[in-house]
C-alpha cells in the first residue's frame, strides 16, 4: 500500500483489525472469524523479554531466536529486556516475532523503520523465501519492488 503520510494507510490497517479510531466510522469490515492476521505496527512498542513476549503470542521462543540470528541480532541480547535495546534491536525483535508467526496474513506498517542497509536485505530475502500474503506499507520504493506482486495506490482527489 503506497501513498503520502497522512492519508490513511494505517487507519485502513487499524480498521481492519478492528482497533478502534479516534472518529467516527460508518460502514462495515467483514473479517473471517479463523482468519489469522500478524500485524507488525509502525512503532516499537514492545516490552518485556523476548521469550514472554514469543510465549505471549503462542510462539516457540527457539523460532524467534532463530529469525534473529537471521537479522543479525547478536545472542547476548536475547535476554535483555526489549526496552533496552536500540530502536534498531527493538525493530528486529518485532519482525522476528511476526516472520515466526504461522498466519494467513501479515500486515506490516513500514516494516524497515529503524534498519540498517544489511538488515533491510536480510528482510527482504526472508519475504522472498517465506512468500507469505502480505499487505505492506511502505515507503522504500526497493523493498515494494522487490516483494510486492500487487500494489495499492491511496491519493486524494
Amino acid at each position: 500500500m503506497i501513498g503520502k503520510n497522512g492519508i490513511g494507510k494505517t487507519t485502513i490497517f487499524r480498521q481492519i483489525l478492528g482497533i478502534k479510531q479516534p472518529f467516527i466510522q460508518t460502514g462495515d469490515i467483514k473479517v473471517a472469524n479463523n482468519l489469522k492476521i500478524s500485524y507488525l505496527r509502525q512503532d516499537n512498542e514492545l516490552t518485556g523479554d523476548i521469550k514472554q513476549l514469543a510465549i505471549d503470542k503462542h510462539i516457540e521462543p527457539e523460532m524467534v531466536y532463530s529469525n534473529l540470528r537471521k537479522l543479525g541480532f547478536e545472542r547476548y541480547l536475547f535476554e535483555q529486556p526489549v526496552e533496552q535495546m536500540s530502536q534498531g534491536q527493538r525493530r528486529k525483535v518485532a519482525l522476528a516475532l511476526s516472520l515466526s508467526e504461522k498466519a494467513n496474513l501479515y500486515f506490516w506498517d513500514e516494516p524497515l523503520n529503524y534498519l540498517d542497509v544489511i538488515t533491510r536485505q536480510q528482510i527482504i530475502t526472508a519475504i522472498q523465501k517465506q512468500k507469505p500474503t502480505m499487505l505492506l506499507i511502505d515507503h522504500d520504493q526497493d523493498l515494494i519492488d522487490a516483494v510486492a506482486t500487487e500494489k495499492i495506490y491511496l491519493r486524494n482527489y
